[in-house]
């Protein structure tokens, strides 16, 4: 599984070209926390292979020293199961 990073957003592709997973975000905060707008994933990914792939995300977040504000239903209900990431939410 390949990605790619760009300032917006964050997309996983199989080895094929074909896209997986997209994270939707933009910097808020001085660049400091991430604001998750939107989330696609692709039928045929597996909620584990999901997982690991946000779980990656946020590892990187969270060497970067950055919080997250996640707007999406997803996002959201992510932060609720994997508790011991909630030191990673925006506090406003």
């Amino acid at each position: 599984m390949n990605y790619e990073l760009n300032e917006n957003p964050l997309i996983y592709y199989q080895k094929n070209g074909e896209k997986l997973l997209e994270i939707g975000f933009f910097l808020i905060n001085h660049e400091q926390t991430y604001v998750i707008e939107r989330c696609w994933k692709h039928e045929h990914l597996t909620n584990d292979a999901r997982d690991k792939i946000w779980l990656n995300f946020l590892k990187r977040i969270k060497d970067e020293n950055k919080t997250v504000l996640p707007l999406t239903p997803f996002a959201q209900s992510f932060f609720k199961i994997h508790m011991d990431y909630n030191d990673l939410l925006f506090n406003k």
